[in-house]
C-alpha cells in the first residue's frame, strides 16, 4: 500500500471520529434541553397544584362556601331521587316507597264506646317487588285498620295496625305498628243549640232577627270526661252577602269553656236548618217607631 493510500485512510478515520464527537455533543445538548423543559414543566405543575389546593382548602373551610356546596349537593340529590321515583335500596328487583298521611280506619261501636290515643293518619313504607309497588300505587286503595271490635272499655290496651289494598309481593312497614289506646263507655247528655252569626260585614247596614232553628236541642253520646268539658253547642250561621231573609243548613260545633272545638266522633247531628229574617237598620228603626206610635194611640 502506498503512502498516499495510508494518508487517505487516516483522514477518513479522523473524519469519522469528528462526526461521532459532533453527534454525541448534539445528543448531550438535546438531553440537557429536554431535562430543562421537564424541570420547568414540573415546577409549573407543582405551583399550579399548590395554588388549586390552597383555593380548595379555602372553599372547604369557609362557612359560606361550605353552605353553598352543601345546598348544591342537596339539590342534586333531591333531583336525582324525585326523577328516579322509587328508591331502590334492596337490589335490582326490589324497592322501597313511602306513602304519607294514610287515614286510620277504626272499627268499634261508636254508640257504646269512645276511643282515644289513636292517630288519624299514619305514614306507611311499602317494601318489595318494584312492579308490585307500582301496582299498589296505581290502585290507590291502601287502608290502615285498627280493629277494636272485641275490645272492652279499659285503659292502655295494645292494638296493632293492619292494612289492606296492597298488591301481592309487597310488605308494609309502620313507624309505630302498635298503640296503647284508652276505651271508655259512653254516656248521654242533652244540650241546647245556641245560634251564632259569623262573617258579619264591617259597618253592616242590616239587622238579623227572628232566628229560628229547625231543632233546638241535641243529645250527645261521649265519655263522661268529654261531656264534662262541653260548655256550649253552637250552630254557626254565615251571614256574608245576605241582604234578604234566608234559610240555610248551618254547621254545629261543640265548644269548651275557652271556645275551643271538642271533636265528637259520633255526633248525631252535624248541621241544622236555620231561618233568619234580614232587614235594613233604618227600616227596622222606622218599624219600631211606628209600633210605639200605634201603642200610644
Amino acid at each position: 500500500m502506498s503512502n498516499k493510500d495510508n494518508l487517505d485512510n487516516h483522514n477518513e478515520e479522523q473524519k469519522k471520529r469528528q462526526r461521532i464527537a459532533e453527534a454525541r455533543k448534539i445528543a448531550r445538548q438535546s438531553g440537557e434541553i429536554v431535562s430543562d423543559n421537564y424541570v420547568a414543566f414540573s415546577k409549573k405543575f407543582i405551583k399550579l397544584f399548590r395554588g388549586f389546593n390552597r383555593r380548595l382548602d379555602f372553599i372547604l373551610t369557609n362557612s359560606l362556601s361550605a353552605k353553598i356546596i352543601s345546598i348544591f349537593l342537596a339539590i342534586l340529590l333531591y333531583l336525582n331521587v324525585t326523577t328516579a321515583g322509587d328508591i331502590n335500596v334492596f337490589g335490582e328487583s326490589n324497592a322501597g316507597k313511602t306513602i304519607y298521611n294514610v287515614p286510620v280506619k277504626v272499627i268499634y261501636d261508636k254508640n257504646k264506646t269512645q276511643v282515644e290515643n289513636l292517630p288519624n293518619t299514619v305514614d306507611i313504607s311499602l317494601v318489595g317487588n318494584m312492579d308490585a309497588i307500582r301496582r299498589t300505587e296505581m290502585l290507590d286503595r291502601q287502608e290502615v285498620i285498627a280493629d277494636l271490635t272485641n275490645f272492652k272499655p279499659g285503659l292502655k290496651q295494645k292494638v296493632s295496625l293492619m292494612y289492606s289494598g296492597v298488591a301481592e309481593g309487597v310488605d308494609v312497614k309502620f313507624s309505630q305498628p302498635t298503640y296503647e289506646v284508652d276505651i271508655y263507655e259512653t254516656k248521654e247528655k242533652k244540650f241546647n243549640i245556641i245560634p251564632e252569626l259569623t262573617k258579619v260585614p264591617v259597618n253592616n247596614e242590616y239587622e238579623y232577627s227572628y232566628i229560628r232553628l229547625e231543632q233546638n236541642t241535641i243529645t250527645i253520646k261521649a265519655a263522661q270526661h268529654t261531656l264534662d268539658k262541653i260548655a256550649t253547642v253552637k250552630v254557626m250561621i254565615d251571614v256574608a252577602n245576605q241582604k234578604e231573609s234566608f234559610s240555610q243548613d248551618a254547621n254545629i260545633v261543640v265548644l269548651d269553656e275557652d271556645g275551643e272545638k271538642i271533636p265528637i266522633s259520633n255526633l248525631s247531628l252535624k248541621s241544622v236548618k236555620v231561618s233568619v229574617n234580614v232587614t235594613k237598620k233604618h227600616a227596622a228603626k222606622k218599624e219600631e217607631e211606628k209600633k210605639k206610635e200605634d201603642k200610644k194611640k
